[in-house]
Order: C-alpha cells, then structure tokens, then sequence
C-alpha cells in the first residue's frame, strides 16, 4: 500500500474537510464537489513530479527481506515510519489481513476498496486519520530493480476508536467518505519508493514509475526503521525501541 501518499493525503484533506457538508451516508458525501476539489488539490500537489533520476531503482535496501530475516520473521518486526513532524504510520510486511492486528476495541466502521491482486507480496499498513479514526489498508507491491512499486487493487478499512483522547470535531462522515475517495484514487496511482540505509533508520524516497521524484512526498521527511512487534495502537502513539 501506498503508505506515505495515503498519510499525506490524509493530513491534507481532514485539514480541509470541515467545510464539508455534514451527512450519515458516506457515498453521498464522497460525490460532494467540494470534498473532490480538496481531493484533487491534495494529489496535485503531492504528486507534482520533479526530474527524473536514470538511478531510481539502483542501491536500495530490500528491507522487506531485512524483516522476514530477523529474529521471529516479519511478524515479530514491523516496519515504523516517522515524518519529520512525527507522525506515524505502521507496517506488517507481507500481510494478507489486518484482523489479526487490530487492537482491542477498535470498532470497523466502513470497508472500501476492489480487493488486492494476487500474485504478489501484499502488506499491511496502519495509521491515523483523525482524532478518533484509524485505517488499515492492503495493497500488493513488486519489486522493481532495488526499489518497490504498488501494483493493483486494495482493500481498506476505517477503524474507530471508542475511547479516543478528545474527539473528532469532523462533520459525521466525512473521514469515511474521504478516507473512500482516497483508495480509489490510489488503486490507479502506481507510485514507487526505495529504502536507503542512513544511520539507524532508512530513508524513503519516493518516484513514480518512469523514474520521475516526488519531491512532496520526499519533503516530508520519511523514515523507517524496524521495530519489535507490538499493540498496533502503542506503537502509532509511542516511542518504540529502535533495533
């Protein structure tokens, strides 16, 4: 899955969403003019690409293997990424299915998505959406030379959070509506990243499939680094120890 893209289009669309008009039905909010002109903002500017780096796929690190080579395998070390603001987004390479990962007491609020193809590795990613909101998505990715590219369809779930630390001032909703709207778009934007080592983390570069940056996605400063298995819900809102 498209993680940082999918993070990053979350901040900035329920950053903007609270025009929105408030409704119990997310497919009638999803077709609102103005939620899609926020949505259409968002990829813009996220997906603006820079020039195109001929070495785009060349040195990177397959930390995919690096997790399912450690101590316990993939499922006994997630992948956390940080932006530089320090907001979070969790990864559980290879991962068919968030069931088995959801914390206690989240609650499924809504499902969206075609479905993941198959034939490929698929992962599992966890993040925020809003105070009250978490998704988990799945998507398959290939490997492209040393980098990864997202390839097909995806199944995403909104989760909530019965006992959030403050709640949602969002319109009732809107982040499921959003949150719908963001997958299908995803499901048609191949998008491209490649692990490089930088100290104790990697750093996440990000391309489309011609080689073109994304210096959006890049000024967000993502970086990932292996962490020991734990709640999903610990591991978005503290520090975990570095390995």
């Amino acid at each position: 899955m498209s993680r940082a893209l999918l993070f990053s289009i979350s901040i900035l669309l329920l950053g903007g969403s609270a025009t929105a008009t408030p409704t119990d039905n997310p497919l009638a909010l999803s077709q609102d003019h103005a939620a899609q002109a926020i949505l259409d903002t968002a990829m813009a500017q996220l997906m603006r690409p820079g020039p195109k780096r001929v070495d785009w796929n060349q040195g990177g690190v397959d930390l995919h293997s690096v997790a399912e080579a450690a101590p316990g395998g993939a499922v006994r070390n997630f992948l956390l990424s940080t932006d530089k603001d320090g907001d979070r987004t969790l990864m559980i390479s290879g991962a068919t299915d968030a069931t088995g990962f959801v914390p206690a007491g989240w609650e499924p609020v809504y499902r969206t998505g075609s479905g993941v193809s198959s034939g490929e590795p698929t992962d599992v990613t966890f993040g925020r959406l809003d105070d009250r909101s978490y998704f988990a998505g799945v998507q398959a990715r290939k490997r492209v030379g040393d980098a990864y590219c997202s390839t097909g369809g995806m199944v995403g779930v909104v989760y909530r959070n019965p006992k959030p630390a403050k709640e949602s001032q969002l319109p009732k909703g809107s982040v499921e509506a959003l949150f719908a709207m963001m997958v299908k778009r995803l499901e048609k934007q191949t998008m491209c990243w490649r692990y490089d080592r930088d100290g104790e983390s990697y750093r996440v570069s990000h391309f489309l499939d011609d080689g073109r940056t994304l210096p959006a996605l890049d000024e967000a400063g993502y970086r990932v680094r292996l962490v020991a298995a734990a709640p999903v819900d610990q591991l978005l809102t503290q520090v975990a120890e570095r390995k």
